[in-house]
């Protein structure tokens, strides 16, 4: 259980008088830990990043307005993210999602015609990728390395979800992982990788502090393995055929130390933590 906001005892307002109320700040963290999701709010602290930079409460400087490719560990990330993400509110939405994902969205399996009957009414469907990371999401974060199989279709979906956030004019980021870097994933292609390394500043985080943990997974009974020279997705995706084409500030220092929140060119010149 919980223990009550030293401030309001847990009654989530502050009175300011005998007949006005005011909404006590547990709120808010609590909306913010909603918003960033329990990944990001849970990770650990850092008191700046090269993505944002504020002084004296006013944002300075802010990479979130910037095409980036991320060179670093998700573990090493996930602070960064929390500091930034935190610091730009409420109204700031984004969307975290990766290669396998973006696939899936693209080849229709998640589109309203796809689901059955029970699932357009209880499951969120997207019939385009312009639906999945579209003009609603300021900032879109894709992750590379969870394709676990070779895809044709895969380096064509990220070109087109990166040319409708471009004709959007809204920011992407891309994550390159030390441990499985995007030129050794399933989603690269030499004309994907060119059009990244025009449009896209990169920004390299020194991971050493913080490396992804691998996780070890068995072979699920019946899982197939698909080599190289079979680049044939799973028998439920041949069948499908490519989908047609909201507050509040906060002050960046709060979310490092707050208990309720904390969870306890080219940039080559200096290496971040």
């Amino acid at each position: 259980m919980s223990t009550p906001c030293e401030l309001c005892g847990g009654a989530g307002v502050l009175y300011v008088d005998d007949t006005r109320v005011k909404q006590c700040r547990c709120v808010f963290v609590k909306k913010l830990r909603l918003h960033l999701g329990p990944e990001i709010s849970d990770a650990d602290k850092v008191t700046e990043s090269v993505f944002l930079v504020a002084n004296a409460g006013k944002i300075v400087k802010d990479l979130t307005t910037e095409n980036l490719f991320i060179e670093s560990s998700w573990a090493n990330l996930l602070p960064h993210l929390k500091y930034t993400l935190g610091s730009k509110g409420l109204t700031y939405y984004f969307r975290i999602t990766n290669d396998e994902r973006i696939k899936t969205v693209f080849v229709g399996a998640e589109s309203y015609k796809s689901r059955s009957i029970a699932q357009r009414e209880t499951t969120v469907s997207y019939n385009d990728l312009g639906d999945y990371i579209g003009e609603m999401y300021d900032l879109v974060i894709l992750r590379f390395g969870a394709l676990g199989y070779p895809n044709r279709a895969v380096a064509g979906a990220i070109k087109e979800s990166l040319l409708i956030r471009e004709f959007l004019r809204k920011p992407t980021w891309l994550v390159s992982t030390p441990d499985n870097p995007f030129e050794s994933t399933h989603a690269y292609e030499p004309g994907l990788g060119t059009y990244i390394s025009k449009h896209y500043r990169t920004i390299t985080l020194d991971s050493t502090g913080r490396p992804d943990i691998p996780e070890n997974k068995e072979e699920a009974p019946g899982m197939s393995i698909v080599g190289d020279d079979d680049e044939k997705p799973p028998e439920e995706e041949r069948a499908l055929e490519p989908a047609d084409e909201p507050g509040q500030r906060f002050d960046s220092d709060d979310i490092s130390n707050d208990p309720a929140v904390s969870g306890g060119g080219k940039s080559k010149k200096r290496r971040w933590n």
